[in-house]
């Protein structure tokens, strides 16, 4: 069976988030982390205004970031979902130790609004080097499409006077090889790369909405490609996805 970067199913340890940790749990995890390089860490950071709050209560003087870091599980393989509210040397912290962000733009505009602040920093934290991936948080939101997922993250993006736009080309590259990269897989998978493994889905153009593919393309479009690409991400859905290989093979 596969092993490795290359199995389906990776072994994480999952700490719900810091105020329903004691720090007795947050090290027993940080020991199970550290004993393998072959384990990953996921959990939440910095979500909404009452977390931080709640957490420097909790730990006085303290952030996620500094917590999660102090007990080993802010590793290279540790993907924490949100961060929206993560200060700049926390980024940095991110960067330095090659931790992941899963970005979730749905769930934070339904739980992480704040006046001044309404998205995850996607820019900044990418101009610093942190790994950002694309999540869609099931349980904060109404649709587990990841394609919804890019959506709502340039939408968001609006709303956020202090940050560039995100556009579909951003969203997408956060859902694939940006994902790959928060995950520590992007050796292995992410995109079309020459040895990495094949995980793709083709496209059927004339599915779904009738008019999510027009015959006719605006004249400043570059390509038909890259306008029937743009309109897949911004408008299509499943009955768009012909068949799905993973790993080389096709399971649909």
């Amino acid at each position: 069976g596969a092993s490795g970067l290359s199995r389906l199913v990776q072994p994480c340890v999952i700490p719900r988030f810091i105020p329903t940790c004691t720090p007795e749990l947050l090290a027993g995890l940080g020991d199970i982390a550290r004993e393998s390089d072959d384990v990953w860490v996921q959990s939440h950071a910095s979500e909404a205004p009452d977390q931080v709050k709640f957490v420097d209560t909790l730990h006085p003087g303290k952030r996620c970031t500094e917590i999660f870091e102090s007990h080993g599980l802010l590793t290279d393989k540790c993907v924490m979902a949100h961060c929206v509210y993560l200060e700049d040397g926390e980024l940095d912290t991110f960067a330095r130790k090659g931790a992941g962000v899963a970005c979730c733009p749905l769930s934070n505009a339904i739980f992480s609004l704040s006046p001044g602040w309404h998205a995850f920093p996607f820019h900044k934290a990418h101009a610093k080097g942190v790994r950002v991936g694309m999540g869609t948080d099931i349980a904060g939101g109404y649709a587990a499409s990841i394609l919804v997922a890019c959506r709502h993250a340039a939408v968001a993006s609006k709303h956020d006077m202090g940050e560039k736009d995100v556009d579909y080309k951003d969203a997408f590259w956060a859902a694939t090889l940006g994902g790959a990269r928060a995950l520590g897989l992007d050796t292995v998978l992410g995109n079309f790369e020459v040895g990495k493994q094949f995980d793709a889905v083709r496209i059927n153009c004339e599915a779904g909405n009738y008019d999510t593919f027009p015959s006719a393309i605006h004249p400043c479009c570059p390509s038909r490609l890259e306008h029937d690409f743009e309109k897949f991400v911004n408008l299509g859905d499943d009955r768009n996805i012909a068949s799905v290989y993973v790993q080389g093979k096709r399971r649909r």
